[in-house]
C-alpha cells in the first residue's frame, strides 16, 4: 500500500545548521563550507541512490553542489538567517529503482518552478534493519530565486513572513505547504497511473478523506532506532493497539452493515456517546490510582532528587505502596503521562528520560543566563598588570605557579563575565584561586566565595584567602541587602560539581542580573549533586573551559598516577596499581574489615608518632562511619590513649543520642554555625572537657583542624556534632589528610571511590570483605560503576527542535491512556473511540499551528552522550591497539626485531602472523574512530579532556583514515570515469607523501593522479584569467572552487600578509601580459595607457619587500607549499599561453598540454624574484 508522507522544514543558522553540511549530509559526500571553513564528511554514509541539481526551466546553467550552496551561505549576512529549505518525501516502494528516480526529479522541478530556486534532490534506501520499503527523497532548496546568471536574488515566496505575504496577496506559508503537498500527492498518483499501478495517495488526513481508521503516530529517527535495538517504545504501543483496533473497526462495520437494525441501534449509541464523553472523563479519573495531589507530591520528591528520572525512579518512590506489578506500571505511567511531566527521550540504556516542566524552567534559565554572561565584558586586563601582580604573588607566597596553574589564572581573570576550572584532586586548584584573587584585588574587586558544603567555603577562606560562605547563606546574605552584588563583583563558587541545578541556577542569575563575573571550579568526575541536576557538567560544554590536571597531593607518583586514572573514571586500573603496591585489603568478613582497619589505624599512629589530625577513615554508609568511630574510639580507650570520657547528647540526622568525649577525642560538626565558626563538615579534636559537680559536662573545648583557634561548645546549645575518627565520602571531598583509610562497604561506585582514594598525601589503603566482593576482580568491577547525574541542559537543543513534535507525542499518549486503555471495549464504544481520537488529535494540530499532515520540524540533534559513547570508544580502540602490540612482541623477538620492521623482506614474514594481522586490524579501527570523534571535535572536547586524550594524536590518526578514504573514493571515481576524481587528485596531490601508502594499496598510478590534479589546476587558471568558455571545456571545471578555496587557506593564518600580496601579484601579471600581448602582437593601441598602469602597478609591487620576502621564504627548503599548480609559476606562463590566441575549441587541447607541461618548471616565488 502506497503511504503519504511529505514533510518540510527550514535550514536555519540559529539552530546552529548551515545547508552546506545539510547537501553534504542527504548527498553523503564531503563539502567544504568557504564561509566557515568547516569540512563536513558523510561520505561513509550509507544508503545514497543518487541525486542532482536542478533549476528552473529559465535557467540554462550548470552548476555543482558544493558552488550552489556556498552561494547560497553567502547570500545571508545574518547570523539566525535561514540558508534552505528541506523537504522530505516518500516515494512509492511499488515503484522501481528507476521510476522512482524520475518522479523524484518530477517533484523537484516543479518545486523549482514554483518558487524560481535552486534545489538538489537525494534519493535514499530504506535504513538497514528498518521498514525496507521506505525509500524516500530529500529536497534542498535555496530560500532565494535564482536568476538566469545564476544570482540569488529575492526570497521565495513560501520564505516571506505572513504579514508581508498577506500585503502582496500571496498564501501564508501553511497554506502553501499544504498546496505544495497536494502537488507533491498529485505527481505521485500521475506516477503510479504511468506505471499501470492501481494505488493512490492523498495529502489530506484520514478524516477529511472520510476514512473511518484511526491514524498512527509517526515514527521519528529515536524511535525507529529503539525499535531496531527491540525496544518496545510508546509510540510503538500506541501504532500496534491502533492497528488492533481498526482490524476489529473492520470486522465490526461488515457486521453492522449486513443489518440494519444493528445500524440504527449504533447509531442511537452515538448520539448517547456524544452525550456522555464528559461523563465518561469524570469516571476515568476515578479510576486513577493517584490523586492529582499524590502525583504532585511524587514529583516534587524526585525533583528533589533528580532533574532528569526513569520510569525505574518513579517505581523506587511507589513500590512500597503497590506491591502488584500490574498496579505499581499503572501508577508509574499516570506519573509519567502527569500533564506537567516532559518525555526528553532515550537514553544509552534504552529507557525513557522524563522531567518536569518546573526543571526544564530551571535549567533552561541557566542556558540562558550563561549564554547572556558569555556575552557580556568583565574587565579587560593587560598581560602586564597580571604579570606584575602574579611575579609579586609568587614572591610573597614563595610559591611559583605551575603552567598550568598560570594557564588557569589567566583563563579566569580574562574579560568573559562566566569562567570556568577543572581540576583534579590534588592539583592545586585553591592555590591557582589564590593568585587570582590577588589580581581581583589590585583591580578593585569585591571577591566572594560561596560553595554548596560548609567544609568546601571554609576551604576557600583558608586556601584562598576569601571572604567565603554557604551558597544558602550567601542567597540569604543578598535577599537582606547584607551582600550587595555590582559590577566589580566575583563570585567564585568552589566544587561546582556538587552544586544541584536549582542552586546553580539562583547564584548563576545573581551574577547576570548585577553584572557580576561568575567562576566555577571542580571536578565534574568527583561527587554528583545531592539535589536535581548536574548542570556543571553541562555549562564546561557550552562555555569550555581550563584544566590542571597535573597532581601535586600524593608523594609518591605511583598514586599521582592512581590519581590520574581515578579522574578519567579508570577505576579499576587504579585500584589494580593500589593492589600491585599491597595497599588492597580482602578480610573474610564486614566486622573483619572494620577491626582490621582500626587496629592498622592505631599502628600507623604508633609508628609515625603523627598527631591524631592527620589520619582519616573514610566510608560511604553512615551507619558504617558509626561503627568504625566506635571501632576505633574503643581501641584507643583500651590503650589508654583517651579516657572513657564524659556523657553528651548529640545530634545526627535529627536523632538524639547520648556518647562519650574525652581530651584528645576526634569530632566533626554536622551544622553550620556562624557564632560559633563551624561549618558542617569541619573536624576538630577535643582539648579539654568542663563539667559540674554531677559530673555532667558544661562544655568542651576544641581546636578546630588548620587553626590554632579554640572554641567552646555548650552542648545544651549546639549538639549537631559526632565522633570524627570516619567520615561519609561526601563529607570529605575537599579535605586532606597524611593518611586515610578506605572502608569498601555499601554501593560505592567510580565517583565516591575516586574521592575516597584521594585524600592523602602519603598513604591510603582499602579494606573490602570477600563476603561482599568475593575477590579483587570483583570489587574492581563494583567500583568503576558510573553514577553520573543527568541535566535537562543536556536535552535543551533536543526539545527546542522537537518541540512540537514532542508535544504530540505527549499528547497523543494521555490519548491511547483515555482511549485505547479504559476504552478497550471497540464494540460497544467505537464511535467513541473515533471521535474522541480525531478530535484530541485536531486540538493538538491547532496548539501546534501545524497541518495534521506536513509538519514544519527541526532535526533532531544527537544526543550529547553519544559524542562521549565515541570517545570511550575510541579510548578501548587504543587499548586494544596496545593490548595486541603486547602480543605481538613475542614474534618480534622470535624474529630478532625491537619493533615492526620497515623493510619488505621481514615484514612480508611478520604479516604471516595473526598476531601482525590483528595488530593492522586494530590500528585502522582506532584511526576510524579518530576520524568519526574528530568530525564533532567541538561536542566531544570535554568527553576528551576528561579521558586525557591528545589532540595531536588524534588528528593524525584521523588523518590517516581520511587518506584512506580520499584515495579510495579516487580509485572507484576513476574507475567511473567520474568527474569527482579531479578534485579528489588535487587533494591527494597536496601532500602525496602521506597518501603514498593508500596509493600503492589501491594500484594507481602516480603520474594519472598528477594528470588529474593538473587538470584541475589548469581549469581554474583558464577561468581565473576570464576564458570561462573554453575553461568550462574541461571535465574538471565544476571543481574549480575547490581550488580557489585552497589557494585562500594554504598559507597558515599568520601569513595572511603574504597571500594577498601573492594574490594581488599574480592577478596583475596576468593582466599586464594580456594587455602587452594585446599591443605588441595585436597592435591594440587603445589598450596602451591600461597597459601604463598595470606595467606601473607591477612595478610597484616587485619593489614591496613582501616580494623579497615571499621569494626567499619559497625559495628556501620549505617552498615545497608553492609547488602546487595553483603556486607555480607556471599558472602564469599557462594564462599567457591560453591568452595567446589559443581559445578555440579545437586548440584546446594542446593549450592544455602546453600548460600542464610548463605549470611544472618555474615556482611563484622565482617568478616574483626576477
Amino acid at each position: 500500500m502506497a503511504i503519504f508522507h511529505a514533510t518540510t522544514k527550514p535550514v536555519s543558522r540559529s539552530n546552529g545548521h548551515s545547508v552546506t553540511a545539510k547537501s553534504a549530509y542527504i548527498a553523503c559526500k564531503k563539502t567544504t563550507d568557504l564561509r566557515t571553513g568547516e569540512v563536513f564528511n558523510y561520505s561513509r554514509k550509507q544508503g545514497f541512490l543518487g541525486g542532482d541539481i536542478v533549476l528552473p526551466d529559465d535557467v540554462d546553467l550548470q552548476i555543482d553542489s558544493e558552488t550552489l550552496w556556498n552561494n547560497a551561505e553567502l547570500a545571508e549576512n545574518r547570523k539566525d538567517s535561514r540558508t534552505g529549505r528541506e523537504w522530505e518525501i516518500s516515494l512509492p516502494h511499488e515503484l522501481n529503482q528507476e521510476q522512482r528516480n524520475e518522479l523524484a526529479k518530477d517533484i523537484t522541478k516543479q518545486i523549482a518552478n514554483r518558487y524560481q530556486v535552486a534545489c538538489e534532490y537525494a534519493l535514499h534506501a530504506p535504513a538497514k534493519q528498518g521498514d525496507d520499503r521506505n525509500y524516500h527523497v530529500h529536497i534542498l532548496t535555496t530560500t532565494r530565486k535564482i536568476d538566469v546568471s545564476g544570482a540569488l536574488g529575492a526570497k521565495s515566496d513560501i520564505e516571506l513572513e505572513n504579514k508581508k505575504a498577506i500585503q502582496l496577496g500571496i498564501p501564508k506559508t501553511q497554506d502553501q505547504i499544504v498546496q505544495i503537498s497536494k502537488l507533491i500527492a498529485d505527481t505521485i498518483n500521475n506516477h503510479l497511473k504511468i506505471a499501470q499501478i492501481d494505488e493512490r495517495v492523498s495529502h489530506l488526513s484520514l478524516k477529511d478523506q472520510g476514512i473511518e481508521r484511526l491514524p498512527s503516530v509517526h515514527k521519528g529517527k529515536a524511535v525507529t532506532e529503539m525499535e531496531r535495538r527491540g525496544v518496545i517504545t510508546e509510540v510503538t504501543k500506541i501504532n500496534n493497539e491502533r492497528i488492533e483496533l481498526n482490524n476489529e473497526l473492520i470486522q465490526l462495520k461488515e457486521q453492522i452493515f449486513s443489518d440494519g437494525d444493528e445500524l440504527a441501534k449504533l447509531q442511537s449509541e452515538l448520539h448517547e456517546a456524544d452525550q456522555n464523553i464528559q461523563t465518561d472523563k469524570i469516571n476515568l479519573d476515578a479510576n486513577k490510582l493517584l490523586t492529582d495531589e499524590q502525583v504532585r507530591k511524587i514529583l516534587q520528591t524526585i525533583e528533589y532528587h533528580d532533574s532528569v528520572f526513569t520510569r525505574d525512579n518513579v517505581a523506587k518512590h511507589l513500590k512500597q505502596s503497590f506491591t502488584n506489578y500490574q498496579l505499581l506500571n499503572k501508577a508509574v505511567d499516570e506519573i509519567t503521562n502527569a500533564k506537567n511531566v516532559l518525555s526528553l527521550g532515550y537514553g544509552d540504556d534504552g529507557k525513557e528520560r522524563f522531567t518536569t516542566f518546573n526543571m526544564l524552567a530551571v535549567e533552561r534559565n541557566i542556558q540562558s543566563n550563561v549564554s547572556k554572561l558569555q556575552q557580556n565584558i568583565f574587565a579587560n586586563l593587560s598581560d602586564k598588570t597580571i604579570n606584575d601582580v602574579l611575579a609579586n604573588y609568587e614572591l610573597l607566597t614563595g610559591k611559583k605557579l605551575t603552567n598550568e596553574q598560570n594557564n588557569a589564572v589567566r583563563h579566569i581573570v580574562s574579560k568573559e563575565s562566566i569562567s570556568c576550572i577543572v581540576g583534579r584532586a590534588g592539583t592545586g586548584k585553591s592555590f591557582s584561586l589564590a593568585a587570582a584573587k590577588a589580581i581581583w584585588d589590585n583591580q578593585g574587586n569585591q571577591v566572594l566565595g560561596v560553595a554548596l558544603s560548609g567544609i568546601a567555603a571554609d576551604g576557600l577562606k583558608k586556601d584562598a584567602n576569601m571572604d567565603s560562605r554557604t551558597i544558602a547563606s550567601f542567597l540569604l546574605c543578598v535577599e537582606n541587602g547584607s551582600v550587595k552584588l555590582n559590577n566589580k563583583t566575583v563570585i567564585v563558587m568552589d566544587e561546582a560539581g556538587m552544586t544541584d541545578s536549582i542552586s546553580m541556577q539562583k547564584v548563576v542569575q545573581l551574577a547576570e542580573n548585577s553584572g557580576a563575573k561568575i567562576v566555577l571550579v571542580g571536578d565534574p568526575a568527583q561527587l554528583q549533586p545531592v539535589g536535581p541536576g548536574a548542570s556543571f557538567r553541562a555549562i564546561l560544554e557550552k562555555t569550555g573551559f581550563a584544566e590542571i590536571q597535573t597532581v601535586y597531593r600524593q608523594k609518591e607518583q605511583w598514586q599521582r598516577d592512581a590519581t590520574v586514572e581515578f579522574s578519567k573514571a579508570n577505576t579499576g586500573n587504579a585500584i589494580q596499581v593500589y593492589a600491585d603496591n599491597g595497599c588492597v585489603h580482602f578480610l573474610k568478613t564486614s566486622n573483619e574489615a572494620i577491626n582490621k582497619i582500626a587496629e592498622d589505624h592505631a599502628e600507623l599512629r604508633q609508628q609515625t608518632g603523627k598527631d591524631i589530625s592527620k589520619f582519616l577513615i573514610v566510608a560511604h554508609r553512615n551507619a558504617d562511619v558509626q561503627l568504625l568511630n566506635e571501632t576505633v574510639r574503643t581501641n584507643r580507650v583500651a590503650n589508654n590513649e583517651i579516657a572513657d570520657g564524659y556523657t553528651v547528647k548529640n545530634n545526627v540526622s535529627g536523632k538524639e543520642r547520648e556518647i562519650k568525649i574525652a581530651q584528645n577525642d576526634r569530632i566533626v560538626f554536622l551544622q553550620n554555625d556562624k557564632k560559633l565558626g563551624v561549618a558542617n563538615g569541619r573536624f576538630a579534636t577535643v582539648a579539654s572537657v568542663n563539667f559540674g559537680e554531677s559530673g555532667k559536662v558544661i562544655d568542651f573545648n576544641v581546636k578546630l583542624d588548620g587553626s590554632d583557634d579554640q572554641i567552646t561548645i555548650n552542648p545544651e546549645n549546639y549538639n549537631n556534632f559526632d565522633y570524627g575518627y570516619a567520615a561519609t565520602v561526601h563529607k570529605t571531598q575537599g579535605v586532606t589528610v597524611d593518611h586515610s583509610f578506605v572502608y569498601g562497604g555499601g554501593n560505592l561506585n567510580s565517583s565516591l571511590t575516586y574521592v575516597a582514594m584521594t585524600r592523602h598525601k602519603e598513604t591510603t589503603a582499602l579494606y573490602a570483605s570477600s563476603e561482599q566482593y568475593g575477590n579483587l576482580e570483583v570489587l574492581k568491577e563494583r567500583v568503576s560503576r558510573l553514577d553520573t547525574k543527568d541535566s535537562v541542559l543536556n536535552y535543551l537543543d533536543e526539545i527546542d527542535d522537537y518541540a512540537g513534535r514532542r508535544g504530540l507525542e505527549t499528547n497523543q499518549k494521555t490519548l491511547k491512556q483515555i482511549v485505547v486503555d479504559s476504552l478497550r471495549n471497540v464494540k460497544d464504544k467505537l464511535v467513541k473511540v473515533f471521535d474522541q481520537e480525531n478530535q484530541a488529535i485536531h486540538q493538538v494540530d491547532q496548539a501546534q499551528g501545524v497541518n495534521s499532515v506536513v509538519t514544519e520540524e527541526a532535526p533532531q540533534k544527537a544526543n550529547h552522550n553519544q559524542y562521549a559513547v565515541k570517545v570511550a570508544d575510541y579510548v578501548q580502540a587504543r587499548k586494544n591497539f596496545a593490548m595486541a602490540y603486547n602480543s605481538l612482541k613475542p614474534k618480534l623477538e622470535e624474529l630478532g626485531l625491537k619493533e615492526i620492521p620497515k623493510d619488505k623482506e621481514n615484514l612480508a614474514i611478520l604479516a604471516q602472523y595473526q598476531e601482525y594481522r590483528d595488530l593492522a586490524k586494530t590500528s585502522s579501527e582506532v584511526n576510524r574512530l579518530a576520524f568519526e570523534v574528530t568530525e564533532n571535535l567541538e561536542h566531544s572536547k570535554i568527553a576528551l579532556q576528561l579521558n586525557k586524550v591528545d589532540i595531536d594524536k588524534l588528528q593524525a590518526q584521523a588523518a590517516k583514515h581520511e587518506v584512506k578514504l580520499t584515495v579510495g573514493n579516487y580509485a572507484r571515481a576513476l574507475k567511473n570515469n567520474a568527474p569527482e576524481r579531479f578534485k579528489l587528485a588535487y587533494e591527494i596531490t597536496k601532500d602525496i607523501k602521506a597518501h603514498y601508502p593508500a596509493i600503492k594499496a589501491n594500484n594507481l598510478d602516480t603520474a594519472q593522479l598528477n594528470y588529474d590534479s593538473s587538470e584541475l589546476a589548469l581549469a581554474y587558471a583558464l577561468d581565473k584569467s576570464g576564458l570561462k568558455e573554453l575553461a568550462s571545456q574541461s571535465p574538471a571545471f565544476s571543481y574549480i572552487g575547490v581550488v580557489q578555496q585552497q589557494t585562500k587557506t594554504k598559507l597558515g593564518i599568520e601569513e595572511k600578509e603574504l597571500q594577498d600580496f601573492l594574490t594581488e601579484y599574480t592577478e596583475t601579471k596576468v593582466v599586464q601580459s594580456h594587455l602587452f600581448k594585446e599591443v605588441t602582437t595585436k597592435h591594440n593601441q587603445d589598450v596602451k595607457e591600461p597597459l601604463k598602469h598595470a606595467t606601473a602597478k607591477l612595478n610597484q609591487l616587485r619593489a614591496n619587500p613582501l616580494a623579497n620576502k615571499l621569494a626567499a621564504k619559497y625559495n628556501a627548503a620549505d617552498y615545497t607549499m608553492l609547488k602546487q599548480p595553483n603556486y607555480n609559476g607556471g599558472i602564469v606562463q599557462a594564462y599567457q599561453r591560453a591568452l595567446q590566441g589559443k581559445s578555440t575549441a579545437e586548440d584546446y587541447a594542446a593549450t592544455r598540454q602546453d600548460a600542464l607541461k610548463l605549470s611544472q618548471q618555474i615556482n611563484i616565488g622565482k617568478s616574483i624574484k626576477r
